[in-house]
């Protein structure tokens, strides 16, 4: 289920900006009921069907984390699950931020 840090203000945000919220469907409850775009299962999904920009379900710091992929860059855009070490100096998945899916 979304955290409240990951989600504040959602649909303020949305109005504000006129933008379509976009939420994996096991991520509905605690303060989000709705949204512009319901994800199902593993995906990928396309945004407006855009070859290049895909969305990913990767289970990990929620069960319902997406992150975006940029094809043509080959850039992926992800939450605060995965990131740079600063001790490591790498890439990495935080443990402690991932309750579901470090195995995947």
């Amino acid at each position: 289920m979304s955290h409240r840090d990951d989600i504040g203000d959602h649909e303020k945000w949305a109005n504000h900006f006129g933008a379509k919220r976009i939420i994996h469907k096991t991520e509905l409850g605690y303060n989000i009921f709705d949204a512009e775009i319901l994800l199902e299962g593993e995906g990928p999904w396309l945004i407006d069907d855009q070859e290049d920009l895909q969305m990913i379900h990767v289970p990990g710091h929620t069960e319902g984390s997406i992150v975006l992929y940029h094809t043509k860059e080959r850039v992926i855009f992800t939450g605060d699950h995965f990131a740079m070490s600063g001790i490591e100096g790498k890439l990495t998945i935080f443990p402690r931020y991932n309750k579901y899916g470090i195995d995947r």
